[in-house]
């Protein structure tokens, strides 16, 4: 025999029906988005066997908001990147500084994120103090 449906079962099955059409269709993947923080990455890389520099690369971590990471000179470079909008090329030397008329050429790298822009800079500098100057605090690490 067949049972009659009552109002409270119908209530039931409309309201179940209700709640897998929300969902929507299943999905393969993650269930949520990994969510990257916006970092740089700076590094001073040596290209020669020179006493007295560093025998490898010497980098450190900068976010800007908040403002922090392993930069030394965290604020200040912050601010730099702010005024350039990012463009480290356009980042002027430090005002007054200057370095050694040698050649012990370092390479000077950022790359990461900032403000929602992938940065992607590096450049030959003659030595590692003309190097932590070119950019304002951006490689005062």
């Amino acid at each position: 025999p067949m049972r009659k449906s009552t109002p409270l079962a119908a209530a039931i099955l409309s309201t179940m029906a209700s709640v897998v059409a929300l969902a929507g269709p299943a999905t393969a993947g993650p269930a949520a988005s990994v969510i990257v923080p916006e970092q740089l990455q700076i590094t001073i890389t040596p290209l020669s066997n020179t006493p007295g520099l560093p025998s490898g690369p010497v980098s450190a971590l900068l976010t800007c908001d908040p403002v922090g990471g392993s930069h030394r000179y965290a604020e200040r470079a912050c601010a730099d990147l702010e005024a350039a909008k990012g463009d480290i090329a356009a980042v002027a030397p430090q005002p007054g500084a200057a370095c050694l008329a040698v050649w012990r050429p370092v390479q000077i790298s950022v790359t990461g994120r900032w403000r929602g822009q992938a940065i992607d800079f590096s450049q030959t500098q003659p030595e590692i103090s003309c190097a932590r100057v070119s950019h304002g605090y951006i490689f005062m690490i």
